[in-house]
């Protein structure tokens, strides 16, 4: 398992490398690269949290009644959720925490810039379209969330 970072709060985003062999981690304060494949990051970063990609995925699915580019609920705790731009399959696949973001600007039909909340700035090759309807799928899930939570009185 990759101990070397994991998603947190202050995590921003995540992407391949160019060659696709490895990640690169854009935190609040710094970038960091690491010599693991996107999904199995995401998969051990899951598994950090107690469950698997595979499982996180599927209640996902359940809540959003969906089963393509679902976000994630990454740590029920620190209520970190997490989606794709594109299908996981695709290599240029770029995962956002939803936590982290401010705004969204539409750059052109392609293209988007993610704002997070402390003002940094992030084109991705992703239509506007797109990035606004994970992050209602995301509002979504922190519901579903938050309702479990209180009915647990946690």
């Amino acid at each position: 398992m990759n101990n070397s970072y994991i998603i947190n709060k202050n995590t921003l985003l995540i992407k391949s490398t160019i060659d696709k062999k490895g990640v690169v981690i854009f935190d609040d304060k710094k970038t960091i690269n690491l010599d693991i494949i996107l999904h199995k990051f995401i998969n051990d970063c899951c598994k950090y949290y107690g469950n698997s990609y595979k499982g996180k995925f599927e209640s996902s699915k359940i809540y959003l009644n969906k089963n393509i580019k679902l976000p994630i609920i990454i740590s029920e705790n620190y209520e970190l959720i997490i989606f794709p731009t594109n299908s996981i399959r695709n290599p240029n696949c770029i995962w956002i925490v939803y936590n982290n973001i401010d705004n969204i600007k539409k750059l052109d039909n392609k293209n988007t810039i993610i704002i997070f909340k402390n003002g940094i700035e992030f084109c991705v090759n992703c239509s506007y379209n797109v990035i606004n309807n994970q992050i209602n799928n995301c509002a979504r899930l922190k519901c579903v969330l938050i309702e479990r939570k209180r009915a647990l009185n946690v």
